[in-house]
């Protein structure tokens, strides 16, 4: 079994805490898909033999690791953003997702999958969990595709991309902004 690490964040554990009890809770409309989508993670994390899958949590408001322009970001991914800057506006959320997912055997998404799941880096994701993984997550804007400052980044599950994307920008706005932990 690949070991996974509870995520203790006390910075998040300390905002969660100061925020209305309704505000630590998704929305009537929203439970549903995010218990489904916790659900999906947790069936995919043990079928790939992933150590205490039984014990993934989706956060909500979402984890400080699928804030990933804004909380700690990578050196890598400020490289893969600068250098989308040479890519026509409406290309550069794509290239960015190649980058982070198929570029260096997608060495950047493995490690956001890491650091989301609990995985140690140094222990990492096998091919078959990366392949299985990783097709939950995309790489996101938190508003539309267009407006993209490196803080917009955001690791996103996908059923949440489907249904808050339409064309380019997020249809869903207050549940976008409860998700990411506007207060």
């Amino acid at each position: 079994l690949t070991p996974r690490l509870s995520r203790v964040d006390p910075q998040q554990d300390k905002y969660r805490a100061g925020l209305d009890a309704s505000k630590r809770k998704p929305q009537v409309a929203l439970a549903p898909t995010l218990k489904d989508e916790e659900m999906l993670h947790r069936i995919t994390l043990l079928g790939q033999g992933i150590a205490d899958a039984h014990s993934y949590v989706l956060s909500y408001p979402a984890s400080r690791e699928q804030c990933v322009g804004m909380c700690n970001p990578d050196a890598r991914l400020r490289r893969i953003h600068l250098a989308s800057f040479d890519r026509p506006i409406e290309d550069r959320l794509e290239f960015i997702n190649e980058c982070v997912w198929v570029n260096d055997d997608g060495a950047l998404g493995r490690d956001l999958l890491c650091r989301e799941y609990g995985i140690p880096e140094a222990v990492g994701l096998t091919d078959a969990q990366f392949a299985a993984l990783g097709g939950l997550w995309t790489i996101d804007g938190m508003w539309n595709k267009i407006e993209l400052p490196l803080e917009a980044l955001v690791l996103r599950p996908m059923t949440a991309h489907l249904r808050w994307m339409y064309e380019g920008s997020t249809t869903m706005k207050e549940e976008v902004k409860r998700y990411y932990g506007a207060p």
